[in-house]
C-alpha cells in the first residue's frame, strides 16, 4: 500500500515538474532553504531533519547544476541550483555558465 502511494506521489511530482519545464529551459531554485550550515553544525542541527526542497527533482532524475554566486552575510558561500530537462546537458550547462559569469 505504501509503495503504491509513493509511486503515485512520484508520478504527480514528475508531472508537475514536466509542466513547469514545458514553459522554460531551466528552473532556478535553492539547493536547500536558508544559508549553508557551518562545518561545526554538519553532524547535528535542525537542517538534518528538514525535507529536501530538491526532492521533486531527485525523484524524477532531472539534470541539475549548482554554481557559485557570492557569499552570505556571515561569509558562507551561496550557490543557486539550476534544474533542466533530461538529456539536455548542453543547455543546462550554458545556463549555469551564464549565471556564473554574471556573478563573478
Amino acid at each position: 500500500m505504501r509503495e503504491r502511494l509513493t509511486q503515485r506521489l512520484c508520478t504527480i511530482l514528475t508531472a508537475e515538474v514536466n509542466a513547469v519545464l514545458g514553459n522554460c529551459d531551466a528552473i532556478l531554485c535553492a539547493p536547500k532553504p536558508g544559508p549553508p550550515p557551518r562545518v561545526a553544525d554538519v553532524d547535528e542541527g535542525p537542517w538534518r531533519r528538514q525535507q529536501s526542497i530538491t526532492a521533486p527533482f531527485n525523484i524524477g532524475g532531472y539534470l541539475a547544476s549548482v554554481v557559485p554566486a557570492g557569499f552570505s552575510s556571515s561569509g558562507l558561500s551561496l550557490a543557486p541550483r539550476f534544474v533542466g530537462h533530461s538529456f539536455e546537458e548542453a543547455l543546462l550547462l550554458r545556463v549555469a555558465h551564464a549565471c556564473e559569469q554574471a556573478t563573478e
